[in-house]
């Protein structure tokens, strides 16, 4: 397309040539990069034009005439990692580098955008995998006297693992501007006891209630550097009111914005509303711990991050706070690698799995347990590498590109 404005080199090269929109013959350059070197291993054009403003919005609006349409932001890089030219680590990198404010800050995103970062993670969760693949082969044997990975061989690897993370983790820090604060949505059915916590943990002044749905309006309030929201519980139940079911669309569209999802169990009634999507940092929390067996119900929580907590009498709060601002945090400055928060969550998630699988082989409950804890902390690598991430995680990623990224 961009031939039939000037002609570029079948090649790759740099050729200085002229242009013609219509009879009107301007000075231009093109640079040919045919896949697959290339940025997206896709064929690539670029015009370079004087620096004239009508003479660029005139080449633009001929590409689309002929066809064209504008890039959306960070397309290219999202072409790029969907291409498998870069991991998500690296497409997350290279808005890091964009917004680095210091040689500091550059050092670190180019560290990761080099693939230093995906290495260590790579070499981490193949061990992982390993291990996991193992203790799943066990399951097969699990009523039969063989015994294919002992508890204390796979307490060893397990440490091992735990000790490569720990290190990474120490290598790493978050990326983001102190004003770029991320944001934390309570997510549960109606009457899970979120509105309490809101209260509890923003010193919020949400009306609570025994009631279902008492809650109809978005709260925000600031709890430990993060933008927590409030919202009607979801899902509605079949047959509701149309305002309740508006308001709990509307309450599924927010979380789907949010960078942690805090997922509020009733700790009397213990249901998840909705499960995070693939990639999503995830915390989980059980409510009304005065009032229920509320360790009980941890245990039975699919969720690696988890703690049981009571508003009115303050039970597992300060955890709760820990646990909160351990998310937001930064490792602090001079680190070898710039992470997201997302990455740097599901980072400490892969770590809090590893504990919970090592307490689950060390109690002796089932390999099947074990097997399902240390399939949750692959699933967090995955979502750091984007070899299991959910589209809105996607989606979200790309669009705080700029366009033409």
């Amino acid at each position: 397309m961009a031939n039939r404005i000037a002609p570029g080199a079948r090649t790759r090269a740099v050729r200085i040539t002229s242009g013609k929109i219509g009879s009107t013959p301007f000075p231009c350059a093109v640079w040919s990069m045919p896949g697959p070197r290339s940025y997206t291993r896709e064929d690539i054009a670029e015009l370079h034009v004087p620096g004239s403003p009508p003479l660029a919005r005139a080449v633009v609006d001929r590409l689309l005439d002929l066809g064209a349409r504008a890039a959306e932001p960070g397309e290219f890089t999202r072409r790029a990692y969907l291409n498998g030219r870069i991991d998500l680590a690296q497409a997350e990198a290279v808005l890091a580098v964009i917004r680095a404010g210091s040689d500091d800050e550059l050092a670190a995103a180019a560290a990761i955008l080099e693939g230093g970062f995906s290495r260590a993670v790579a070499g981490i969760e193949d061990r992982l995998a390993t291990l996991a693949a193992d203790l799943e082969a066990s399951i097969d044997f699990v009523d039969q006297d063989i015994e294919i990975l002992p508890p204390e061989e796979g307490l060893r690897r397990l440490a091992e693992i735990r000790l490569a993370l720990a290190a990474l983790l120490a290598e790493s820090s978050a990326a983001e501007v102190a004003s770029d604060r991320p944001t934390a949505f309570l997510v549960g059915p109606p009457n899970a006891g979120k509105s309490t916590l809101f209260n509890a943990l923003a010193g919020g002044r949400a009306i609570t209630s025994d009631v279902a749905g008492t809650t109809r309006d978005f709260l925000e309030g600031p709890a430990e550097s993060l933008r927590l929201f409030d919202a009607p519980g979801f899902p509605a139940e079949e047959g509701s009111p149309p305002l309740d079911r508006e308001a709990a669309r509307r309450a599924r569209e927010a979380a789907d914005r949010a960078d942690l999802w805090i997922v509020v169990v009733d700790g009397r009634e213990p249901r998840v509303a909705r499960r995070p999507p693939a990639g999503r940092p995830a915390l989980a929390v059980v409510t009304k711990a005065d009032v229920a067996d509320a360790e009980a119900v941890l245990a039975t929580l699919p969720f690696p991050d988890a703690v049981a907590v009571s508003a009115v009498t303050g039970s597992g709060m300060d955890d709760l706070r820990a646990r909160l601002r351990d998310w937001s945090g930064a490792a602090g400055p001079g680190a070898r690698f710039a992470l997201s928060r997302r990455q740097l969550a599901l980072l400490r998630q892969a770590l809090r799995s590893l504990d919970r699988t090592a307490e689950t082989l060390r109690a002796g409950r089932g390999v099947e347990l074990v097997a399902l804890d240390a399939r949750a902390a692959l699933e967090a690598f995955g979502g750091i590498t984007g070899r299991r991430v959910d589209e809105e995680i996607l989606d979200r990623i790309f669009t705080r590109f700029c366009v033409g990224k």
